[in-house]
């Protein structure tokens, strides 16, 4: 009989008993009896102790609050043992990661209770590992303050098969978090021969388009995170179903870690077709205001580095009507990327009786075109998005803002000596 195996495991930040010093532990949570929660000291031989919780029956599990250690986020949350009056803080190093093991926790400590899956937004990708010697043909990068891993570039068939792109964010290979480069590497290198699962973060999609089709597009680099941002196009109007405020990850299978300019020599260097990867779906609502002139809504700048989002939809408007509810990101504007609330109103206060605005999610919506070729890909069904904001996801990975790149198997993702504060990992099979 197979030994069981831990229901999640990875890096977390764990407090001391005075809950003021927080330092990384490898972590896993165990589904079997009362369900446990045990850590131990991080490293290549990660593994955990006798230390932990070891009755999780009936324990609380609560949000704590976000903190900024230097450039990198910390975002905590609490566990609560029932039959010990002691609480135990743990921190994440996405919004992302600490949803998935806040989730996972509350179904071990009460299993009957009824809940919204609040990592039910992620997106599933099933592939067969190649047989050694076959490579994986995947590039994955980390940085510091950067929530899992991302992939730089995609060259394996089996990728390729699955629908994995340029600019996906894994959280997750089988059952442990992919915190940085080094755990994704270990991890990779252990999985077992036949299928995996990755979870990723947000619901990226291909568009193809061709070269001259590219020169309609004028881009600027984002606020924070790879790629570039459509400000606008050259005629007024979209090519290949994109918008003002699409962020485009990848060009022909590479990702754009340098902004625009790269961009723009990546489409400049392309022959006949174009591929781009965009992070994940917008929708371009054509709405119309009010007899005085209101279109009916309020815009509050986001999370940090995030777009503007709805505060406030009257229930009487157009914008209602069309589906837009508070919470929703706006990323365009009449034709234009707009990056912050006061600009977004500025935009609308200026047009005429008619508005186009372009809100951003991180996945499709099931039910519409772009839902249909997620289920033709193999995709579970969809809950309701239950998280905080959607805004949250649109600047992942943010750390790899115009960061130099290195290739390199042994040394930590963050090498002090040379000050690079990136690190590359090829998979090998």
């Amino acid at each position: 009989m197979a030994a069981p195996s831990s229901l999640l495991r990875g890096e977390l930040y764990k407090a001391d008993q005075m809950g003021a010093i927080f330092k990384l532990r490898w972590v896993e949570l165990w589904a079997g009896g009362k369900g446990e929660l045990r850590w131990g000291y991080p490293g290549p031989n990660a593994g955990t102790t006798d230390r932990g919780i070891s009755d999780l029956s009936g324990a609380t599990v609560s949000l704590g609050a976000e903190e900024w250690r230097g450039a990198e986020a910390r975002f905590g949350f609490q566990v609560t043992p029932r039959s010990r009056p002691r609480t135990y803080f743990f921190q994440a190093s996405s919004a992302e990661e600490r949803r998935l093991w806040v989730d996972a926790i509350e179904n071990v400590a009460s299993p009957d209770v009824t809940r919204s899956n609040l990592g039910g937004g992620y997106r599933l990708i099933f592939m067969v590992r190649p047989q050694y010697p076959r490579p994986w043909g995947i590039d994955l990068g980390s940085a510091p303050g950067l929530p899992c891993v991302t992939v730089l570039e995609v060259a394996g068939e089996e990728a390729r098969a699955v629908g994995l792109l340029a600019g996906d964010v894994v959280l997750t290979l089988g059952n442990t978090v992919l915190r940085t480069a080094t755990v994704a590497q270990r991890a990779f290198r252990e999985a077992p021969y036949g299928r995996v699962t990755m979870r990723l973060v947000t619901h990226n999609r291909e568009v193809c388009i061709m070269k001259h089709q590219s020169q309609q597009l004028f881009c600027s680099d984002p606020p924070a995170g790879v790629g570039a941002i459509i400000t606008r196009f050259l005629d007024g109007s979209g090519v290949g179903g994109l918008n003002a405020g699409d962020r485009l990850l990848a060009v022909n299978g590479k990702l754009v870690t340098d902004g625009a300019e790269q961009l723009s020599r990546r489409l400049q260097d392309s022959a006949g077709e174009v591929k781009l990867v965009v992070s994940g779906y917008t929708t371009a609502h054509s709405l119309r205001k009010d007899e005085e002139g209101k279109l009916g809504v309020r815009l509050s700048d986001g999370p940090r580095h995030s777009p503007p989002v709805l505060s406030e939809v009257a229930r009487s408007s157009s914008a209602w009507s069309a589906g837009l509810r508070a919470g929703d990101a706006v990323v365009g504007v009449s034709g234009e990327a707009v990056f912050d609330a006061e600009e977004a109103e500025q935009r609308i206060a200026a047009a005429g009786r008619s508005v186009n605005i372009v809100t951003w999610k991180s996945r499709p919506d099931m039910d519409g075109v772009a839902g249909a070729k997620e289920r033709a890909r193999g995709a579970p069904p969809r809950r309701p998005n239950v998280t905080a904001s959607a805004a949250e996801c649109y600047y992942l990975p943010h750390a790899w803002h115009k960061q130099e790149l290195y290739h390199d198997l042994t040394l930590p993702t963050y090498d002090a000596a040379a000050a690079v504060p990136v690190g590359k990992v090829r998979l090998e099979g």
